[in-house]
């Protein structure tokens, strides 16, 4: 297999053992980061073939399946299917983590009671942090919204768009650096390292900014980038290509989350069942 997954942690750290540095002044090596969610899956292409095939595939059936056949069904079908893409995203999300920071190639193809477990205990910590993001974009937008009187719209006025998009996007930005705070919770239930969110909190201090560029931007910035290849008039075989291009692009986002975790994480946090 070469070189191993797990050296993950002195290829974020080169100069030092992260040990040797204080969790409250590490500072997370965001383009070490970014490049290596990138190239170290295709240094390991072998391996992330062998690990991800089964939740892979799984995550590729869902999205298709819902492109192309459940797009615009109604409520419950709707619903179901984002819950079924969300098993599936943690079951992929869950093996790679653990190729990553535990090299373990084989996890994504063993149905054990524990392995289901975990993926369902990531599944719950990944939706609580959907609803933290919700709640911190949210409540701020409202109160302030109705203090400065943005939300609210007289009759036979216009309401105040500009005001209203800035205030949106500043409270988006609020909630994601919320929530960069709480998602290292994600790789350290993958790897049986407890599930506290307030360990998470601990662990990411002075990096919210650093950790919503790779939880979110880098999300954002593939998406935008898979859209670009779309054309109206585009054949359906080509949109499939573009919907397994996000699946693809899904194992570069969760590798970054992994390297954040290896640098930020102590070596010797002992693993315990989730």
């Amino acid at each position: 297999m070469g070189r191993r997954w797990q050296c993950s942690r002195e290829w974020a750290w080169p100069e030092h053992r992260v040990s040797e540095v204080p969790p409250e002044k590490r500072k997370l090596p965001l383009r070490r980061v970014i490049w290596g969610a990138f190239s170290l899956p295709w240094q390991h292409r072998g391996a992330v073939f062998r690990a991800t095939a089964f939740p892979l595939l799984a995550l590729i059936g869902v999205s298709l399946f819902w492109e192309f056949l459940l797009w615009g069904e109604g409520f419950v079908a709707q619903l179901t299917s984002h819950v079924i893409y969300l098993a599936a995203f943690s079951w992929l999300a869950v093996t790679v983590h653990r190729l990553v920071l535990l090299d373990e190639v084989s996890s994504g193809s063993h149905f054990k009671a524990l392995s289901w477990k975990r993926v369902a205990v990531y599944m719950l910590a990944f939706a609580a942090i959907g609803v933290i993001f919700l709640a911190a974009k949210f409540l701020p937008y409202n109160v302030i919204g109705i203090a400065t009187g943005i939300n609210y719209v007289a009759v036979g006025t216009e309401p105040n768009l500009v005001a209203r998009r800035w205030l949106d996007w500043g409270s988006t930005l609020v909630s994601l650096l919320v929530i960069s705070r709480f998602v290292l919770v994600l790789p350290s239930i993958a790897v049986d390292k407890g599930h506290e969110f307030k360990d998470s909190w601990r662990m990411t201090r002075g990096n919210s900014w650093r950790l919503a560029v790779v939880y979110s931007v880098l999300p954002w910035a593939l998406s935008w980038f898979r859209w670009l290849l779309y054309r109206d008039g585009g054949s359906n075989f080509e949109f499939a290509l573009i919907v397994v291009l996000g699946c693809l692009f899904a194992v570069v986002e969760i590798v970054a989350l992994s390297l954040s975790h290896a640098a930020l994480t102590e070596d010797d946090t002992p693993a315990s069942p989730p």
